[in-house]
């Protein structure tokens, strides 16, 4: 490894300032979002210099290199740095991490008192740390680190470098730069981590420093922007946000170093292609691991070469990284079969065969639980299609939380259901759930104990099958693996068959010759400790039947919605109307950039999503957590929102817009799949219904809409649907609706409407409703309420019928007022 060329300086003395004090209000805005108000800002210097002629006069004298005069030059120009306005993005910049704000990056101020330091104060040389503290919300500080010498700058001709140094010019060639880092320290977390059993069960703060390194064989050419800023480090906030839940601090260190030297030509990278860090330090603390230690860290340097090849390809023995892409067909970049065991499974398959119909049963109870089965069959995807082999998901059940069984004292667990269709045959397709196991980072600890992630076998076709009684040249003498088909514990597990009866109640156990649905109700387990899952987000997975309904909170941000129209257009208005209903009792933000109501003007796409976006990403910068849904029906506005940080898409139009259905599949979050026909400018033509009957039509039609989201791969666990009141409805339609909802929503108690208990009716059931009817036009007919705002009493009548009908979701104007409602209808109907 290269020294820091401060080492090989011939100077034998120092002048060092620690953590010198400064304040402007100059900088790049925070994660606080504090722009104008002056900042902290610390800096450190080093600089080696011979102070032999100080020593021997025993004074300072005018022309003397010393401690005080560094420091007045320096807190004399950060006291004269102008503020730098926002500037137009070049077409370097589109996809950096950039905030329109204005202010100078830290990188740019450092290169600035580099230059003060040697020109102003006349010294050889200086490193320099630079240090901004609190500017992001989880982390101590974050900074640069730098070393310049005179050596590294121009100035034009017949320039004083002393009287102007904005005319210096750093040399692009100069070694120097090679050793420029950005730095964050103290990034604290709380995540599952450790390999004991108890520390599956509670999380534990970790501690995250990292180092954002340049190349030390070659010099780094760095390329800045209009601001000043390095290019190659724009998106560092990104990384940040990466820590994951492994079980030990060896593996995040390594798995961030690996995201960070990521090559922008890599394909499944998801940071800009702009970013360019071939080399990092990682250092991750535990507190709480050692009783006589203030904590034990685990510090690696990594550089490119460590993880990718020459073509930017991710090395076999680094498959087990962080992800990359949430929007590829896996999260982890494709790699090499690691064992010539696994190479010679997966590539068997009979003349002919396939595809097969394989059921698999999915479990998890540590760190995100959702995340990690959806991580699963994400990385599934990829490794069952390697050597010319398909492997895709077909059918998935609702999730479904249970207690542990047989080791008791661990977290619950979420189970699912997910069919597949692959072209593996049984053993082959056993190493692949294993690789994927090992990838999501499965390591072995008691039997039956917690497991990031489980997947086991439960059909395959209609086989019988014993690996154990079988002879076969696929599995070589050290596999560790056997293979019983069907899967052994089926019939004595309610968290394995109630999943299995929602894809298919009449599928038939090849071996014991009963159907799922009778092999359930076989089952003598008393009262069911099961309960469904409603995965809303990271912060909001509810368990079902509800006992408290979900608020969610409309915010339009369009100049026209027939309500609220115009009241935030404005950035930070629409912020502020969000946090107010969040601290009113919101659970979901609702944000729309299009008014939909019958007869609304048309806007673009583009418009549409930059009129949402911005106010998506403003929020999660300022910390909020809850659930953000994209009301739209657009999908490349639906695919911007959730890229941007919303966990929702919320369609007014279920889905019928052109490639909508397969954004939703690929963004594998919750959908709210909404009753209507037609547009906008059509739905209020588009009310009749067979034999007048609005609540077989609604239930008829969303059912077929569901059926369609499912085919397209949008799994059953996200989807929410919506009767759709006010939309190709008239005003008795939308009585009719809430005056029958639990017909509607397939909830009627089972004989009370026998023309009602029909396929439809069973399939509705089974998926959570929201409904959304504030201050509606309906409303204001019965009311005589003219103006939209004043039908708040209206409204809380509907949606007190809304809870008492079933709906598990309300989506309301007056936030404070609608929890409010929600809190006495609970009481009256949710016992």
């Amino acid at each position: 490894m290269m020294q820091h060329p401060s080492a090989l300086l011939p100077s034998r003395d120092l002048i060092q300032i620690t953590s010198l004090a400064l304040r402007t209000s100059s900088l790049e805005q925070d994660l606080w979002q504090r722009p104008s108000k002056a900042q902290p800002l610390f800096v450190s210097l080093w600089i080696h210099t011979d102070v032999q002629d100080e020593a021997s006069t025993d004074s300072l004298l005018g022309s003397s290199l010393n401690y005080g005069t560094v420091t007045k030059a320096i807190e004399k120009a950060v006291a004269e740095l102008a503020p730098l306005p926002p500037s137009p993005s070049s077409s370097d910049e589109l996809d950096l991490d950039l905030d329109s704000s204005g202010g100078h990056p830290l990188e740019a101020i450092a290169e600035l008192l580099a230059k003060v330091v040697l020109f102003r104060s006349n010294a050889p040389c200086v490193r320099l740390e630079l240090t901004r503290p609190r500017a992001l919300l989880t982390a101590e500080s974050f900074g640069v680190d730098i070393f310049r010498t005179r050596a590294d700058y121009t100035a034009p001709a017949d320039t004083d470098p002393s009287a102007s140094i904005e005319a210096l010019t750093l040399d692009p060639s100069s070694l120097n730069l090679a050793h420029d880092k950005l730095f964050v320290r103290g990034l604290r977390r709380f995540i599952l981590i450790g390999i004991n059993p108890y520390e599956r069960l509670e999380e534990q703060e970790v501690i995250v420093d990292l180092d954002f390194l340049a190349n030390q064989e070659v010099a780094m050419v760095a390329h800045r922007l209009t601001n000043g800023a390095r290019c190659e480090w724009r998106a560092w906030r990104q990384v940040v946000k990466k820590v994951e839940e492994p079980l030990t601090i060896e593996h995040i260190t390594t798995s961030l170093a690996q995201l960070i030297v990521t090559p922008p030509t890599c394909s499944t990278t998801s940071l800009p292609l702009s970013w360019n860090v071939p080399r990092t330090s990682v250092r991750v603390s535990k507190p709480s691991a050692l009783m006589f230690a203030k904590y034990p860290s685990v510090q690696v340097t990594r550089d490119r070469k460590d993880f990718f090849d020459a073509n930017g390809a991710l090395r076999a023995s680094s498959a087990r990284g962080l992800a990359t892409d949430a929007w590829s067909a896996g999260t982890s970049a494709t790699a090499e079969s690691s064992s010539s065991q696994s190479t010679a499974a997966t590539e068997i398959v009979e003349e002919g065969g396939g595809p097969h119909r394989v059921v698999l049963g999915v479990g998890t109870n540590m760190g995100q639980k959702v995340h990690n089965i959806s991580e699963a069959l994400k990385e599934l995807g990829v490794i069952g299609s390697q050597s010319g082999h398909k492997t895709r998901v077909v059918g998935t059940s609702f999730l479904y939380e249970s207690e542990a069984m047989y080791v008791e004292e661990q977290a619950k667990f979420l189970n699912a259901a997910v069919e597949i269709e692959t072209t593996l045959e049984p053993l082959p397709l056993l190493h692949a759930l294993k690789s994927v196991e090992d990838r999501l980072g499965r390591q072995k600890t008691i039997r039956n104990g917690p497991r990031i992630i489980d997947l086991d076998v439960l059909f395959y076709d209609d086989l019988v099958i014993d690996s154990r009684q079988t002879t076969t040249d696929v599995v070589t003498p050290e596999d560790r693996w056997w293979l019983q088909i069907p899967h052994a514990s089926i019939a004595e597990r309610e968290f394995v068959l109630r999943p299995l009866v929602d894809l298919n109640p009449h599928f038939r156990h090849p071996k014991l010759g009963q159907t799922t649905s009778g092999l359930l109700s076989a089952l003598s387990i008393g009262p069911s400790t099961l309960k469904r899952v409603m995965p809303l987000s990271a912060s909001l997975a509810p368990t079902l039947p509800l006992r408290r309904t979900l608020v969610m909170s409309i915010i339009n941000t369009t100049p026209d919605s027939f309500s609220d129209g115009g009241d935030n257009v404005d950035l930070e208005a629409s912020v502020a109307t969000a946090l107010g209903h969040l601290a009113a009792g919101a659970d979901i933000l609702d944000i729309g950039g299009m008014s939909t109501r019958p007869g609304a003007a048309d806007v673009t796409p583009d418009e549409e999503e930059a009129r949402v976006v911005p106010l998506i990403k403003a929020l999660r910068e300022r910390g909020v957590t809850n659930p953000i849904s994209i009301d739209t029906f657009r999908p490349s506005v639906a695919k911007a929102a959730v890229i941007a940080g919303a966990d929702i898409i919320n369609d007014v139009m279920g889905g019928a817009s052109e490639g909508m259905l397969e954004v939703m599949a690929a963004a594998d979050v919750p959908v709210v799949l909404m009753h209507s026909r037609g547009t906008p400018a059509t739905m209020s033509k588009m009310t009749d219904y067979e034999a007048g009957d609005v609540v077989a039509g609604v239930r008829r039609e969303l059912a077929q809409r569901i059926q369609e989201a499912l085919d397209a791969g949008v799994k059953r666990w996200n989807i929410i649907v919506d009767p759709g009141i006010g939309f190709a409805k008239t005003g008795a339609d939308n009585l009719a609706l809430l005056r029958r909802l639990p017909e509607v929503l397939g909830r009627q108690e089972v004989g009370n409407s026998p023309e009602y208990d029909d396929d439809d009716s069973t399939f509705l059931r089974q998926f959570p409703s929201l409904v959304g009817l504030s201050r509606k036009r309906f409303i204001g007919t019965l009311t005589g309420k003219d103006v939209a705002k004043d039908r708040v009493l209206g409204t809380a009548a509907g949606v007190t019928a809304s809870i008492a009908g079933g709906a598990e979701i309300v989506r309301v104007h007056d936030v404070e007022a609608m929890v409010d409602v929600a809190k006495v209808a609970d009481g009256i109907y949710r016992i």
